[in-house]
């Protein structure tokens, strides 16, 4: 049975016997000291393929299999893990598509966030104007924390949590205001308010960190600066003819254009942010990065990889640029890279092992797409001539997209595209058509710890 994408976010064992005032849209909390039959409720909100969101409730005591199998064609089989006892709700540990990001059981402190989540999807009014239409004020607080970086001064306080007035004095920002960012993205699940004026990380601040295993700080400051920025124009872009959002706010240059010019250098060092990948598998092979820009990602790898070598492509302009600081900021790396100026939707490409192409492909739509990767598959030995490089890899690291219905996530980065380069991310199934259509067959998807995946690809014979 075709599984249906179902988007489970878990509203926590809650605790206590007395029913509190309802919430929006009619949701009670239970607020006691006493334990009582309620004191391990499971509250689970499933949100369906036509967006109707389902509330599943039970006892730990009971048999939570059973309640959950009553609701399966909504949820799907691989949307929760539970103990063999049907006990506890536990992380899952099963292949899920991406916008599923498991199910967990929520911390007692964020039972409220929980809850007036699910209140809030049952009223439209409330919905469409803290959600929608306000969602841009909560974004740019989130960005703002992430930007002075509160998640880790957090962490490194004793205990873990900071007054306000403390936090703002070692950030030396203002206490009033940073205390009412914090407030605000508390009331969405991120960051903890563990009494009036005291906060601490939760699971939801602490990607934040620098150094979190799975952090977003880089891809959260790209969402809230340069893509914010990039937004601002969508409904003009819209109009026939129009250039993208992104290029009517510069006047001309493209994203990744505009991402390359002078006085964007940290801009694009957060947007190169992402190297989850096992690139030891690559030990003494070449890679070429083709629309690598100056090298941000090249260089590291190289760095990271020493028994690697490099050839960089992108166009003349770009690559002369490249050299430049090469020069000067890596000139070892030189012995071990080649920079070459083509286009690669025109010029035949250099030889090597593994073709990259990184946040390339989503620039373009499928025709253009198509010819870009017909030129790495002539390069790999498929050409006229016939012959697979025995070694010619594709790497393509993207997003991939559910088939089915997406989570806002997901969808959101999809309008990305659309308002900063007019094109789309693709589906795992469109990723396969794509690829197939231009000779190559998908071998597997490599899931990092940020948004995008790498797709790993080889040359059909």
């Amino acid at each position: 049975m075709a599984m249906r994408q179902a988007l489970v976010a878990l509203a926590g064992a809650l605790r206590g016997a007395t029913p509190s005032a309802p919430l929006a849209g009619g949701v009670r909390a239970f607020a006691s000291q006493a334990p009582s039959v309620y004191d391990r409720i499971v509250q689970l909100t499933v949100v369906d393929g036509e967006g109707r969101r389902h509330v599943v409730r039970g006892l730990v005591g009971q048999n939570i299999v059973e309640v959950l199998e009553q609701h399966m064609d909504t949820l799907g089989e691989e949307a929760v893990c539970l103990s063999p006892e049907g006990r506890d709700i536990k992380e899952a540990h099963v292949k899920l598509p991406n916008e599923l990001l498991g199910a967990y059981p929520a911390p007692a402190g964020d039972d409220a966030f929980f809850l007036n989540e699910i209140a809030v999807g049952t009223d439209g009014h409330s919905r469409l104007g803290s959600k929608l239409a306000m969602g841009f004020a909560h974004s740019k607080a989130l960005y703002a924390l992430t930007h002075l970086g509160v998640a880790d001064e957090l962490a490194a306080a004793p205990g873990g949590t900071l007054p306000a007035q403390q936090l703002a004095a070692r950030l030396g920002v203002k206490a009033d205001e940073l205390r009412r960012l914090l407030r605000a993205t508390a009331a969405n699940g991120v960051f903890a308010g563990v009494s009036p004026g005291v906060f601490a990380n939760n699971r939801g601040s602490s990607v934040l960190r620098r150094h979190h295993p799975t952090s977003l700080h880089s891809m959260v400051q790209v969402w809230g600066d340069e893509s914010y920025w990039g937004h601002k124009q969508l409904a003009e872009s819209l109009r026939p003819g129009s250039p993208h959002s992104f290029q009517l706010q510069t006047g001309g240059p493209g994203y990744f254009e505009w991402l390359s010019q002078p006085g964007n250098e940290r801009r694009s060092r957060s947007f190169h942010n992402a190297m989850d990948y096992p690139w030891g598998r690559h030990a003494n092979q070449s890679l070429c990065d083709v629309g690598g820009g100056v090298g941000g990602f090249l260089a590291p790898l190289l760095r990271a990889q020493p028994s690697m070598r490099g050839v960089l492509v992108d166009l003349p302009g770009v690559v002369a640029d490249a050299e430049v600081q090469w020069r000067l900021r890596q000139p070892d790396l030189l012995r071990r890279a080649t920079l070459a100026g083509a286009d690669f939707c025109a010029d035949p490409l250099p030889s090597a092992d593994i073709y990259f192409l990184r946040y390339v492909l989503h620039d373009w739509g499928d025709p253009e797409a198509r010819r870009i990767l017909a030129a790495v598959r002539s390069a790999m030995g498929g050409g006229q001539a016939g012959g697979v490089a025995p070694k010619g890899l594709l790497l393509i690291q993207e997003a991939v997209l559910s088939d089915g219905p997406l989570s806002p996530l997901y969808a959101g980065l999809d309008l990305q595209m659309l308002s900063i380069a007019g094109d789309k991310e693709r589906s795992r199934r469109e990723w396969q058509q794509l690829l197939a259509a231009a000779g190559f067959g998908l071998r597997r998807v490599h899931r990092l710890r940020t948004l995008t995946s790498i797709i790993e690809a080889a040359a059909q014979a």
